[in-house]
Order: structure tokens, then sequence, then C-alpha cells
């Protein structure tokens, strides 16, 4: 049922994404995100050690204990089966890396660590910026720090325990505006909506929030309508897999679609 829905969703997506490269973008911040995020394709010089961590990840078969507080239900898993059917893909983790270093974010929010290889790019988006990243499970968040040790990251702080629990803390313990949040963490519709309304005080116009799997369950669709048209929000750009939220007033109020 749960792929039969994302079929049929990506049947609608690719009828009605119109695959820009930059055309008809008339706003020439959008036109160079555009550019330099969603269609760049030359590699960053950190691109190629994070992937090398991620292959060794995928044959390693050692089983971790994860209490998944976003499902209620405790489970044992591989590490080599989180790497394939939990991070991002590497278009999209370097994708994500790229909006961070275009946007010069120096305060970063991520809903939920995994394995560690997104936030990677995100701390490796800009050495100086701080990453504060949110993760449920201890034995995930373990391996997470295991990465950024490999990787001599030192811009990481992971907020260990139930996000549901630990935002509200979180955010108040942050000073500075957020520039740029990553929500990938409990996939359900009241879950991702607690989490961008408890965020928002924290954004200003030039912020960016990046909101995963939003077509993954009508739960995460349902979401995805209502931030996307939420007061505060002005523009989107959906890409099926992962969805970008922009709240620059001076930009148009537009919800572009686009096919990578």
């Amino acid at each position: 049922m749960k792929l039969f829905y994302v079929f049929s969703q990506y049947l609608k997506f690719l009828f009605s994404a119109f695959n820009t490269y930059g055309h008809g973008v008339h706003s020439p911040f959008m036109y160079d995100f555009f550019q330099k995020v969603i269609y760049e394709k030359n590699p960053f010089y950190c691109f190629e050690e994070i992937e090398k961590l991620r292959n060794s990840l995928k044959i390693n078969n050692k089983t971790l204990f994860i209490n998944d507080l976003g499902t209620g239900k405790n489970r044992s898993e591989k590490i080599s089966k989180i790497v394939r059917n939990a991070l991002k893909k590497p278009p999209f983790a370097q994708m994500i890396f790229r909006a961070a270093h275009f946007t010069k974010s120096a305060t970063i929010l991520e809903l939920g660590t995994s394995l560690g290889i997104t936030t990677a790019y995100l701390a490796k988006s800009n050495s100086k910026s701080r990453i504060i990243s949110l993760e449920g499970s201890d034995e995930i968040a373990n391996i997470a720090q295991e990465t950024f040790n490999r990787l001599r990251i030192n811009n990481v702080e992971i907020v260990l325990g139930n996000i549901d629990k630990t935002l509200d803390d979180t955010l108040n313990n942050i000073n500075e505006k957020i520039d740029f949040v990553f929500i990938d963490a409990n996939h359900h519709y009241n879950a991702v909506i607690q989490y961008f309304n408890k965020i928002l005080f924290k954004l200003d116009e030039n912020s960016v929030l990046v909101i995963d799997d939003i077509y993954m369950s009508k739960d995460m669709t349902r979401a995805w309508k209502e931030i996307k048209h939420h007061k505060q929000t002005v523009s989107t750009v959906d890409l099926f897999q992962i969805g970008f939220v922009f709240f620059n007033k001076n930009l148009p109020k537009k919800h572009y679609k686009a096919i990578i």
C-alpha cells in the first residue's frame, strides 16, 4: 500500500513538474539557487572522503539495538541495512551540503542524526558553522560520533533523547537565529507540524528549511502541503524526495517543482 501511494504520487509529480534548469525563474536568488545548488554537478572537496566512509558502512554488518521513538517500536538492525534504507542518497546529501554552503549557514539544526553521513555534509559545508543534531537512539548516535571522528569533524553537537522532549530545551539554548534546518526524524504529520511550529520563532527571512521524505506517506504529504501554504512560507522547491522552504518576503510567492 505504501509503495503504491509513493508511486502514484510520483506519477502526479512527474506530470506537474517543470524541469526549468533556471529558465522561467525570475528571482535572482532563486535562479542562483537552482543553478548552484540543485543542478550543480561538480563535486566539492569533501565529497569523496564522506562517500568512502559511507561505502565502509555499507559493508558493516554490526547489529544495533534501535529504540525507534518515531514508531514506538524497538528493533535490531544491521548498519548495512540502515545505510541502504535510511540514509539520504549521495545526490541529495550533496545537494543539502550545497544549500548550506550557498546560504553561508552558520547555525544549523538537524532533527535525526542517523549514522551521521548527512550531518557530515552539513558540517563540512562550513568548518566554522555550529551543527546541533538531535537523535533518539543512543546506539545510532554512537556510530554517528564515530563517523565524525573518522572525518575529523568537531563542529557537531549531538543531543540524545526523544526529540519531542529535547527540541524545546535545544531551541532555548540556541541564542542566535537558526540559518538552516533539516527535518528527518519522526515521519508523522503531528510530529512534523509540531517541529515546524516550534522552530519557526528561531528562523528569520534568510533561513532555509529542508524537509525529507515529503511523499513517503499521506501523513508526510499532508504536513508538506500545510507547511508549503503556511502564512510565513514565501517560496518552496519540491524535488519529490525533499522540499526546500524559504521565508524571505522579497522572494516571489511561488512554489517550484523540479526533476533532477
